[in-house]
């Protein structure tokens, strides 16, 4: 299983600054409204896991129980 870490590309160190903008790398990539029609099931699951990550890592108390 990878880490919440690895699915955004981010190191251990990243700022918030960095978890906020690899999300918004990751999204403009998997967001069902901006993927083609026929890539969307494949990419559901993707942004999904992206959102769970950065729903983590954004929240300072949650990212130091995670980590």
């Amino acid at each position: 299983k990878r880490s919440l870490y690895e699915i955004l590309g981010i190191g251990l160190e990243a700022s918030d600054f960095e978890i906020k903008e690899a999300y918004r790398r990751l999204a403009k990539v998997y967001h069902p409204d901006l993927a083609p029609p026929e890539l969307w099931p494949q990419h559901q699951g993707k942004f999904l896991e992206v959102q769970r990550a950065y729903d983590v890592l954004k929240d300072r108390a949650a990212r130091t129980e995670y980590d």
